[in-house]
Protein backbone atom coordinates (compact mmCIF):
# COMPACT_ATOMS: atom_id res chain seq x y z
CA UNK A 1 0.00 0.00 0.00
CA UNK A 2 1.35 3.43 -0.97
CA UNK A 3 0.18 6.58 0.82
CA UNK A 4 0.23 10.23 -0.30
CA UNK A 5 -0.84 13.34 1.57
CA UNK A 6 -0.66 16.90 0.19
CA UNK A 7 1.62 15.78 -2.65
CA UNK A 8 1.13 17.90 -5.79
CA UNK A 9 -2.49 17.36 -6.91
CA UNK A 10 -3.21 14.64 -4.30
CA UNK A 11 -4.94 15.76 -1.09
CA UNK A 12 -4.89 12.25 0.34
CA UNK A 13 -4.68 8.87 -1.37
CA UNK A 14 -4.02 5.21 -0.64
CA UNK A 15 -3.00 3.17 -3.66
CA UNK A 16 -2.68 -0.62 -3.67
CA UNK A 17 0.38 -1.54 -5.72
CA UNK A 18 0.69 -5.10 -4.40
CA UNK A 19 -0.24 -6.79 -7.66
CA UNK A 20 2.62 -7.97 -9.89
CA UNK A 21 1.45 -5.72 -12.72
CA UNK A 22 -0.02 -2.24 -12.30
CA UNK A 23 -1.26 0.08 -15.04
CA UNK A 24 -1.96 3.76 -14.46
CA UNK A 25 -4.76 5.02 -16.70
CA UNK A 26 -6.29 8.48 -16.66
CA UNK A 27 -6.72 11.69 -18.62
CA UNK A 28 -3.98 14.28 -18.94
CA UNK A 29 -3.48 16.17 -15.69
CA UNK A 30 -5.04 13.47 -13.52
CA UNK A 31 -1.86 12.76 -11.52
CA UNK A 32 -0.27 9.71 -13.17
CA UNK A 33 3.18 11.32 -13.43
CA UNK A 34 2.80 12.85 -9.96
CA UNK A 35 2.17 9.39 -8.51
CA UNK A 36 5.30 8.04 -10.20
CA UNK A 37 7.34 11.01 -8.92
CA UNK A 38 6.03 10.42 -5.39
CA UNK A 39 7.08 6.76 -5.51
CA UNK A 40 10.52 7.69 -6.88
CA UNK A 41 10.97 10.40 -4.25
CA UNK A 42 10.08 8.04 -1.40
CA UNK A 43 12.39 5.39 -2.86
CA UNK A 44 15.31 7.85 -2.96
CA UNK A 45 14.66 9.01 0.61
CA UNK A 46 14.47 5.42 1.89
CA UNK A 47 17.77 4.68 0.12
CA UNK A 48 19.36 7.55 2.06
CA UNK A 49 19.73 10.22 -0.61
CA UNK A 50 19.83 13.77 0.77
CA UNK A 51 17.37 16.36 -0.46
CA UNK A 52 20.32 18.14 -2.12
CA UNK A 53 20.80 15.06 -4.32
CA UNK A 54 17.18 15.28 -5.50
CA UNK A 55 16.89 17.87 -8.26
CA UNK A 56 14.65 19.04 -11.07
CA UNK A 57 17.57 19.11 -13.53
CA UNK A 58 17.26 15.70 -15.12
CA UNK A 59 17.69 11.99 -14.73
CA UNK A 60 21.48 11.88 -14.91
CA UNK A 61 21.66 9.50 -11.96
CA UNK A 62 19.45 11.72 -9.82
CA UNK A 63 15.73 12.01 -9.34
CA UNK A 64 13.88 14.57 -11.43
CA UNK A 65 11.01 16.36 -9.70
CA UNK A 66 9.17 18.54 -12.18
CA UNK A 67 9.09 22.03 -10.69
CA UNK A 68 11.64 21.17 -8.00
CA UNK A 69 11.03 19.97 -4.47
CA UNK A 70 9.00 23.07 -3.65
CA UNK A 71 6.37 21.93 -6.15
CA UNK A 72 5.73 18.72 -4.20
CA UNK A 73 3.52 20.37 -1.60
CA UNK A 74 -0.13 20.72 -2.59
CA UNK A 75 -1.33 24.32 -3.02
CA UNK A 76 -0.87 26.34 0.21
CA UNK A 77 0.06 23.42 2.48
CA UNK A 78 3.29 23.49 4.50
CA UNK A 79 4.29 19.86 4.12
CA UNK A 80 3.57 16.66 2.28
CA UNK A 81 3.80 13.05 3.42
CA UNK A 82 4.61 9.86 1.57
CA UNK A 83 4.42 6.38 3.01
CA UNK A 84 4.45 2.73 2.19
CA UNK A 85 3.29 -0.39 4.01
CA UNK A 86 5.30 -3.47 3.16
CA UNK A 87 3.03 -6.49 2.80
CA UNK A 88 6.01 -8.81 3.29
CA UNK A 89 7.34 -7.23 6.47
CA UNK A 90 4.17 -5.49 7.63
CA UNK A 91 6.36 -2.50 8.52
CA UNK A 92 4.99 0.97 7.76
CA UNK A 93 7.36 3.72 6.66
CA UNK A 94 6.35 7.36 6.39
CA UNK A 95 8.32 10.47 5.54
CA UNK A 96 7.15 14.06 5.86
CA UNK A 97 8.79 16.83 3.86
CA UNK A 98 8.29 20.25 5.45
CA UNK A 99 8.63 23.39 3.33
CA UNK A 100 7.70 26.07 5.88
CA UNK A 101 11.17 27.67 5.79
CA UNK A 102 13.23 25.35 3.61
CA UNK A 103 12.92 21.74 2.52
CA UNK A 104 13.67 19.36 5.39
CA UNK A 105 12.35 15.90 6.03
CA UNK A 106 11.65 13.61 8.94
CA UNK A 107 11.65 9.92 8.09
CA UNK A 108 10.69 7.25 10.54
CA UNK A 109 9.07 3.92 10.95
CA UNK A 110 5.60 4.64 12.32
CA UNK A 111 2.26 3.01 12.86
CA UNK A 112 0.13 4.17 9.94
CA UNK A 113 -3.62 4.24 10.32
Amino acid sequence: MFYLENFKNFKSAKIDLSKPFTILIGPNGSGKSNLIEAMELLSHIIKGYSLNAITDVGRWGRLEIRGGLESCVRFNEKDCSLGVLSEERDEPYKTTINFENQPVFDSRMIQMI
